[in-house]
């Protein structure tokens, strides 16, 4: 794998977005052998990580005080505004990483490294079995609503059956009498 590859990869790699477990094997051998592209992916796991510990904390609004909902609820637009600068500024350090202007070298251990492949196999074969899973229940359900159509329909003819059957005996009786009475 290239680094233009591993560059175009890991996103979707760090965020756990649909990539092929031998397109993630590859990347992960690169990274062994790539300091520039490991070091990239630890940083941007490194911010990951950080954006997930990131907690907002509503504050209630001290007793006899009013607070407008219009005030209450314009915390979002500066948290949007927050973590989109510390995005650019992600970015910015990889645009100085990826120029060699600042230089920082991150090792994974190959346990560690492992790991991560194991972890991403392991979610996408579950998620291939929830898909399997609902696949198997739709076949199911169509068989069952396919057999009770069928069933609707034997049962519509052998009443249609039924229905001729009287009416024939009826008509062989009055046939039978008609000839009786002569």
């Amino acid at each position: 794998m290239t680094c233009e590859e591993s560059q175009e990869l890991i996103i979707d790699i760090l965020y756990g977005e649909e990539a092929d477990s031998r397109r993630c094997f590859q990347f992960f051998r690169h990274l062994e052998t790539c300091t520039e592209c490991n070091h990239d992916y630890l940083q941007l796991l490194e911010t990951r990580d950080a954006l997930r510990k990131w907690t907002v904390q509503e504050t209630e609004p001290v007793e006899g005080t009013r607070v407008s909902r219009r005030y209450r609820f314009s915390v979002w637009p500066l948290l949007q505004k927050v973590a989109a600068s510390i995005m650019l500024l992600a970015g910015g350090m990889f645009l100085l990483q990826y120029l060699g202007v600042a230089q920082k070298e991150y090792r994974l251990s190959r346990h560690e490294l492992t790991e991560m492949v194991h972890d991403t196999v392991v979610a996408e074969q579950a998620r291939e079995r929830k898909l399997i899973g609902a696949a198997l229940l739709q076949v199911k359900e169509e068989s069952t609503l396919e057999r009770r159509e069928q069933m609707r329909e034997i049962y519509n003819h052998l009443l249609a059956l039924e229905q001729r059957y009287l009416e024939s005996l009826e008509q062989n009786n009055r046939s039978l009498r008609t000839l009786l009475s002569r």
